[in-house]
């Protein structure tokens, strides 16, 4: 049961294409038939500012987005949790939206499916957590489900989101994996792997070097690492998301390899194979933002070299800390502390910088560093910034 839900997940990250709108409300209680456990409503967290507004006095986005974080839990008789969901949805801003309406509705009907799914965890799998807590009490841990979603592009030509998720129900372990949508912002269609590259032929071949060059070898199941799969095939069922530099292609654990080597990404870049891309979608923009996703690394090419970068925050005896990893180097950054943080990749006109938001005091506020870590407070980068969280507490687990 716990991997078929997680593929169930899975499957309706990746299957889009049929997902509609939704009857239920963002804000109706959960409900379960059971009398075993007591059903804890899910709610909206408190908004604590309006829409963010562009600031004037630097360069505007061309698309702004607003991340909701959703959450929920369901419990025994005495308040054992058993079930808890968190999610999180997307939509435009108001003026992004009057400029882009199809790219608008198609990110409402995505936020119904995965507002859908958060609230449908719960109703599936408490039914199998209060069996569990019942026949094992003292080896019941409770089950848990997490999505994240994280922009990976927002321009005239391209919205590209990935989506990370993670579940427990059990067992030795969790399952977890990445997933990727991506929309056409003019028309709202969802782009398939054959719309933006002009052939897939030698596709396989490609990501099989790729992969050899990123990773040992010995990390894959077989000695080629896409060993069975065929390229005509593989364009259809492919994950990937497209940022500005390229396009990156996720295999979440089991798929190529063992759940101990974790996910495996490779990307390929717009500046080393330019002939394999369709000149529609290519970025035209001298500055862009890559967000950071909110669990694990993202990779960018930065000065002639491949670059990992992750952003942790943690919580201890009260105190929140961020370290920002970049490459081999880490840095404890102490002015963005706060609640809800999320971090970007910024590059204006050439130069490189990470942005980071939080919510402090009841209001989010933005900090420029360089990717040494240095606090840039002659630096502005912040109207770059498609994405804004709705000013909600962060995590609520």
């Amino acid at each position: 049961m716990k991997r078929f839900s997680f593929l169930l997940l899975a499957a309706l990250m990746l299957l889009f294409a049929g997902c509609g709108t939704t009857d239920t409300p963002a804000d109706t209680p959960i409900e379960n038939d059971s009398q075993q456990q007591e059903i804890t409503p899910v709610q909206d967290e408190e908004k604590d500012e309006p829409a963010p507004q562009e600031p004037e006095d630097v360069i505007s986005a061309p698309i702004l987005a607003l991340i909701d974080r959703h959450s929920g839990e369901t419990k025994t008789d005495n308040g054992q949790p058993l079930c808890s969901s968190v999610w999180e949805t997307i939509a435009l801003a108001e003026k992004s939206a009057a400029e882009y309406p199809k790219l608008a509705e198609r990110l409402r009907e995505l936020s119904a499916e995965y507002d859908t799914q958060g609230r449908g965890f719960l109703d599936d799998m408490t039914p199998y957590a209060q069996e569990h807590f019942d026949s094992m009490p003292d080896y019941f841990w409770g089950y848990t489900s997490e999505s994240c979603l994280c922009v990976e592009r927002a321009d005239a030509r391209v919205f590209s989101l990935r989506i990370d998720a993670n579940q427990f129900t059990g067992g030795a372990h969790g399952n977890y994996g990445s997933f990727g949508v991506n929309f056409d912002s003019q028309t709202g269609k969802v782009l398939e792997l054959a719309d933006v590259l002009t052939a897939t032929d030698g596709l396989v071949d490609l990501l099989n070097d790729a992969l050899l060059e990123k990773y040992p070898a010995d990390a894959f199941f077989a000695q080629t690492p896409l060993d069975g799969y065929e390229d005509e095939a593989y364009k259809e069922s492919a994950v990937w998301t497209m940022d500005h530099q390229g396009v990156t292609f996720y295999f979440s654990p089991y798929e190529i390899g063992p759940y101990a080597a974790g996910l495996f990404t490779v990307s390929i870049r717009f500046d080393e194979k330019p002939e394999l891309f369709v000149e529609k979608y290519l970025p035209q923009e001298q500055s862009w933002v890559k967000m950071l996703p909110g669990r694990g690394t993202a990779e960018a090419h930065l000065d002639g070299a491949r670059t990992e970068l992750s952003v942790y925050v943690s919580e201890l005896e009260g105190e929140v800390s961020v370290l920002f990893v970049c490459g081999d180097k880490q840095y404890t950054l102490t002015e963005c502390a706060g609640k809800n943080v999320k971090a970007y990749l910024v590059c204006s006109d050439g130069a490189y910088f990470l942005c980071v938001s939080a919510l402090q005091s009841g209001q989010t506020n933005f900090y420029t560093y360089g990717l040494d870590g240095t606090l840039r407070t002659d630096v502005d980068v912040s109207g770059l910034i498609g994405v804004r969280c709705a000013g909600h507490e962060g995590d609520v687990l």
